[in-house]
């Protein structure tokens, strides 16, 4: 759409559609605003839990510890969906390490820093 000309400063003037924050609206970006912070401290403490897992497989040797137990039954249903697709790649299949937990912590993070940067 061209910008209409005005007759008496032949300057062209845009109409701007302003959108009014009220009631409704206003309750809703708090809705968007509160589900958004949520997320992103359930992701935050989802990849501090996958770190300390890491370490804690590096660390203590009992796998039947209660920590390892207990961090394991958290994180591990957020690395089954990798895990499964990895495994549909036949040249990943073999590799020496859990590569589904690292691509994993790698995605949350992704989703993290996305959340971060929102403007709502």
């Amino acid at each position: 759409m061209p910008p209409e000309v005005n007759a008496v400063s032949d300057k062209p003037r845009f109409s701007v559609q302003t959108i009014k924050f009220t009631g409704d609206n206003l309750n809703m970006i708090g809705v968007i605003y509160i589900i958004k912070k949520t997320v992103y401290y359930l992701v935050r403490v989802i990849l501090i839990m996958m770190f300390a897992r890491a370490l804690s497989s590096w660390i203590i040797n009992d796998e039947d510890s209660k920590l390892n137990t207990f961090l394991y039954s958290v994180t591990e249903p957020f690395v089954i969906p990798v895990r499964m697709l990895v495994d549909k790649v036949e040249s990943l299949r073999n590799l020496p390490m859990d590569i589904s937990f690292m691509l994993t912590f790698m995605i949350l993070g992704f989703v993290q820093v996305l959340l971060s940067f929102s403007n709502i």
